[in-house]
C-alpha cells in the first residue's frame, strides 16, 4: 500500500528560462519545467512557504523554517545560506542594488547583499 503525504505548495517564482520554483511543506524546493518535468529538488532543514525570488543572474532565494534564507544556483546547488534567529515564512524580495530583504518570526527584517 502506497502513502501519500498532504504537501502545500508556495507561490512560485519564475526562472529567465521559464523554470518555475515552488517550495513545499515537505522541506523541498523545487525547479519545474514549464511543462510541468522536475528539474531538480533542494531538501531544505525544513518546510519551505516562502515564495522564491529570482533574480537577473537567475539566483533563486527562499526562506525555509530551519531559519536560514538560501540562495540556490538555477542548477539546484546551494550558493549560500544566511541564518536568522526565527523561521523565515515571508517572501525574499530583490531591491535596488541587488540587496535581497527578508523578514523572519524573530521580528526582524534582514537585508543581505553587497552596499554600494
Amino acid at each position: 500500500m502506497t502513502t501519500h503525504a498532504q504537501v502545500a505548495w508556495s507561490l512560485s517564482g519564475n526562472g529567465a528560462d521559464g523554470t518555475i520554483y515552488v517550495g513545499s511543506t515537505d522541506g523541498c524546493l523545487y525547479a519545474v519545467t514549464p511543462v510541468g518535468r522536475l528539474k531538480w529538488k533542494l531538501k531544505t532543514g525544513g518546510p519551505v512557504v516562502s515564495s522564491p525570488a529570482v533574480d537577473v543572474d537567475s539566483t533563486v532565494y527562499v526562506g525555509s523554517a530551519d531559519h536560514f534564507i538560501y540562495a540556490v544556483h538555477e542548477r539546484g546547488v546551494v550558493k549560500w545560506k544566511a541564518s536568522t534567529d526565527g523561521t523565515v515564512l515571508s517572501s525574499p524580495a530583490i531591491g535596488a542594488g541587488e540587496m535581497l530583504y527578508v523578514g523572519s518570526s524573530d521580528g526582524g527584517v534582514y537585508a543581505i547583499g553587497e552596499s554600494k
